[in-house]
């Protein structure tokens, strides 16, 4: 697990082989596409960010089991349908 605080993307590109990545209330606007990438990751903690969509190719993430969104602008409405092909847990 890898919790990052500070500045999130400062080492991001040598984090491919972590299987947890929480953002929580940081000062988080959008998440890069280079997030897709990591075919590892299992759980993404992006609560209390300020981040309002997810990546294109999102669904690319197959072995994402738990997607944290709380206190963000996404809705679960408007991603369950990409995420469906996952079985990927919303927590709102």
């Amino acid at each position: 697990m890898l919790e990052l605080k500070f500045n999130p993307f400062a080492a991001f590109f040598s984090l491919y082989g972590y299987q947890t990545f929480i953002f929580k209330q940081l000062h988080l606007e959008e998440l890069p596409s280079s997030i897709t990438r990591i075919e590892r990751l299992e759980k993404l903690d992006i609560s209390h960010t300020r981040v309002s969509k997810l990546p294109d190719n999102f669904n690319q993430l197959k072995n994402l089991k738990e997607l944290v969104i709380t206190n963000t602008q996404i809705s679960k409405s408007d991603i369950e349908e990409e995420l469906s092909l996952l079985s990927c847990q919303i927590i709102k």
